[in-house]
């Protein structure tokens, strides 16, 4: 939400080249903080629809097929590939939820800094 600064909120200061390349690094991070949430959203939700898919196939009674790609895979081998795709799956998720921390400290240095420099006069705050 943006406000209108008060009178003493007001800083003159110059904005050098190096503060805008600052201030437009932030926002790719923002960027990529979002897309990043919205990996990890859709990481989260294969992984429960694996996870519900490896308890319906240890209660399944009979032959039971998995398929991959276009191929049918029987129960013995199909508990053994969901189990690895799972893996997988939370391997990536962990490997996101690390690159938002990575954004996250980098944002907040040059939150730090552009704060600093220029006070209540320039908006690096968004919603998460």
């Amino acid at each position: 939400m943006s406000r209108l600064l008060k009178k003493e909120e007001e800083v003159d200061v110059e904005v050098l080249n190096e503060d805008q390349q600052k201030i437009n690094r932030f926002s790719i991070l923002v960027d990529k903080y979002f897309r990043l949430k919205e990996e990890i959203e859709k990481l989260s939700g294969r992984i429960e629809t694996y996870k519900t898919a490896a308890d319906e196939l240890m209660i399944a009674d009979g032959d039971v097929y998995f398929v991959v790609g276009q191929s049918f895979v029987q129960d013995e081998d199909a508990e053994e590939l969901l189990e690895e795709a799972i893996g997988d799956l939370q391997k990536k998720f962990e490997g996101k939820n690390d690159e938002i921390a990575e954004v996250k400290s980098e944002m907040a240095s040059l939150k730090s800094i552009l704060k600093g420099k220029f006070g209540a006069s320039i908006g690096l705050d968004f919603d998460e």
